[in-house]
C-alpha cells in the first residue's frame, strides 16, 4: 500500500498545467513586446525634437551675432539634412500691455521667429522666438 501512495505523490505536470503556463507566458511576452514598440517610438520622437531644437538654437546663435539691420538677411526657409526644414521670419514689433504686436511700420524692435519641422513626421514643430532692439 505504501508503494502505491508514493507513486501517486510523484506525478508530473499535467497537460492543463502546461497549457496554463504557456498562456501566461504568451500574455506576458505580448505585453513586453507592445511596451518595447512604444518605447522605440518615443525614443525616435525625442530624437527628432532634440535635432530640431539644435537646428533652431543654431540659427538663434547666428541671429544674435548680427546687428539690428543685418538680421533681415537671415529671413527665409532652409532645407537641412535628414528632411528638416528651418523657417526664419523677421518682423518689426512693439510692446502693447504684455504682448508683442507685429507691424509693417519700422520700430526699434524686431520679433524673430525660428521654426524647425521634419518633413513627413508627426512630431510637432520646434519654435524659438526672440526680440532684438536697435539700441
Amino acid at each position: 500500500m505504501k508503494e502505491i501512495y508514493s507513486s501517486l505523490s510523484k506525478k508530473g505536470i499535467t497537460l492543463i498545467e502546461l497549457i496554463v503556463v504557456i498562456l501566461i507566458l504568451t500574455i506576458g511576452i505580448s505585453a513586453m513586446l507592445g511596451l518595447l514598440g512604444e518605447t522605440v517610438r518615443r525614443v525616435n520622437v525625442a530624437e527628432e525634437i532634440a535635432i530640431a531644437t539644435f537646428y533652431a538654437q543654431e540659427k538663434m546663435e547666428e541671429i544674435k551675432s548680427k546687428g539690428f539691420d543685418e538680421v533681415d538677411e537671415l529671413e527665409g526657409e532652409e532645407t537641412l539634412g535628414e528632411g528638416y526644414v528651418r523657417t526664419t521670419s523677421v518682423e518689426f514689433a512693439y510692446l502693447q500691455d504684455d504682448s508683442w504686436i507685429t507691424t509693417e511700420e519700422a520700430t526699434d524692435y524686431k520679433l524673430i521667429r525660428v521654426s524647425v519641422s521634419k518633413e513627413g513626421s508627426a512630431t510637432q514643430d520646434v519654435f524659438l522666438v526672440t526680440v532684438i532692439s536697435n539700441y
